[in-house]
């Protein structure tokens, strides 16, 4: 329901909330219907390049219409569309069809949780400047989720949001929205109120990054086709196509793509390995290895390409539950930050976490190398490079998995015979125990050259755990998320990399803005 009338006469003050100002901007546009339909009767330049690919004859929902701008768009290019206006206000709706009289049939009520429309019967979904009056991150995706269902497949999602942030005209409204999440955490600082007219009627906008909208998009099913700022960076303009909804979910940690999957799934792919055509390359990106990536944009550009992202480390399950600091005013940020940490460490069965429990690298050889190794079909599938001097070897010689093995460190004087050994190997899996990021860097360099191996993956120190070169932490250290403490005691000197995986990693987390 929208405010009673008492608040209507404040609507945005600080002691409301972001949604119930989302829901006040449906009475404001009632209110403007007429004033704002004549701001809008011309089409925005980025129209052209969105409408391209547009298909003759296709059905097009148009969600947040307003006045029909969009449907009068398609008229003037004389491309032949099966149109469908919804928005919510009755006032612009009216509007369009008085512009529209002979098409007054054209345009319904309805929202972006409450569509009219049949699944799978569109092949484009346009949303011009409406998805951004969505106030919470759940409502964004629950829209999404319906756009999804009524896209027919490999159907086109058209966003356009208003790029607030980088808009110097904006600068009140932006001072504004800093100052309102400080005296009421329930804002954030991409909480906009944008007045409109000489009455100033306010209307409720969310300010997106153009990142964060491309991953928003991702995890609810879509694959990005293109993605731009208009004229003068007036707009971010995305366009998307609905692709079936991965095996395995995402989520985002630092721009950085996880899959929430077990270990048995994990499993699973390995042991289909033989009916992969494409070579896979499976990463494990840690609390270090997202520290690496601020620094190392090719690091970061591989491990966003990876076919399954594994979230190793205890400090990903973290991570994972921090969408509610997303925007939030520092001051608040820092306190709810720390409290959710010193909640994930006393409750962590209890936390908003997206994942259970982190799906190791070292578990996964762990449980590929005993699984494969006890069943024929998959003997001598496995090749192994890196790790300490005697790791590989040792392996090999206990488990029948392994069909070839390079030992100890990779010098690039040997790289081709490296390669050629790989090869003559005639092994489909291939793990390198090289550590972070080189063993990624290696494998990005030479993936196209391996000729019969399908599935590759970076392991850093796990053949070290299994020839018993190296201790893992006992179970217990693992089950309560401390294996760094264990680390630390047995070798002082790796306290650098122990502290970038914690402090540091924290730090960061609780400095930017969570993206999951």
């Amino acid at each position: 329901m929208l405010l009673t009338e008492k608040r209507k006469s404040c609507p945005f003050m600080i002691f409301i909330s972001p949604t119930k100002a989302s829901e006040y901007s449906i009475h404001t546009y009632n209110s403007i219907a007429e004033d704002f339909s004549r701001t809008r009767n011309s089409a925005w330049e980025e129209f052209i390049q969105l409408a391209q690919k547009t298909p003759e004859n296709a059905h097009i929902a148009d969600i947040g219409c307003g006045n029909g701008r969009l449907f009068e768009f398609f008229q003037n290019t004389k491309k032949t569309v099966q149109y469908v206006g919804i928005d919510p206000s009755q006032g612009l709706l009216h509007e369009a069809k008085r512009k529209f009289p002979e098409h007054i049939h054209l345009f319904q009520e309805g929202s972006f949780f409450s569509i009219p429309l049949p699944h799978k019967s569109q092949d484009e979904v346009w949303a011009i400047a409406s998805f951004h009056h969505l106030a919470l991150e759940k409502e964004r995706k629950n829209a999404l989720k319906n756009i999804h269902h009524i896209l027919k497949e490999n159907g086109r999602l058209v966003i356009t949001v208003w790029n607030l942030w980088d808009q110097e005209k904006y600068r009140s409204p932006k001072e504004k929205a800093y100052n309102r999440s400080f005296l009421n955490p329930l804002w954030n600082i991409r909480d906009f109120c944008i007045p409109f007219g000489n009455e100033k009627k306010m209307r409720y906008y969310f300010s997106f990054e153009k990142e964060e909208l491309c991953e928003l998009l991702e995890e609810e099913g879509f694959s990005i086709e293109e993605c731009f700022f208009s004229e003068k960076k007036k707009n971010i303009c995305i366009t998307a196509r609905k692709r079936q909804k991965s095996q395995f979910p995402v989520f985002f940690v630092q721009h950085i793509p996880f899959h929430i999957v077990s270990l048995p799934q994990v499993l699973q792919v390995f042991k289909g390995v033989k009916n992969i055509h494409t070579p896979l390359l499976i990463t494990t990106p840690n609390p270090e290895m997202i520290q690496e990536c601020q620094k190392n944009p090719e690091f970061q550009k591989i491990l966003c390409s990876s076919f399954l992202s594994l979230p190793d480390g205890t400090g990903i399950v973290w991570a994972s539950g921090l969408s509610f600091l997303k925007y939030i005013h520092p001051f608040w940020k820092w306190i709810f930050g720390i409290f959710s940490l010193v909640f994930f460490v006393f409750f962590k069965k209890w936390y908003p976490s997206k994942i259970s429990k982190p799906v190791c690298g070292s578990d996964v050889f762990q449980c590929v190398l005993e699984s494969f190794s006890a069943h024929t079909p998959y003997h001598h599938s496995l090749f192994l490079l890196g790790g300490a001097p005697g790791s590989a070897q040792y392996i090999a010689e206990n488990f029948l998995a392994i069909g070839g093995y390079e030992d100890g460190a990779v010098h690039p004087e040997r790289n081709t015979e490296i390669i050629e050994n790989i090869n003559n190997s005639h092994t489909n899996i291939l793990f390198v125990a090289l550590g972070a990021p080189k063993q990624e860097l290696w494998i990005s360099q030479n993936m196209h050259l391996l000729k019969n191996i399908r599935i590759v993956m970076g392991v850093g120190g796990s053949f070290d755990f299994i020839s018993g070169h190296q201790k893992r932490a006992p179970k217990i250290f693992r089950y309560l998320g401390i294996e760094w403490l264990y680390r630390l005691i047995k070798e002082p000197k790796r306290i650098q990399r122990i502290w970038n995986a914690t402090g540091r990693f924290i730090y960061t987390m609780l400095r930017t803005s969570t993206k999951l």
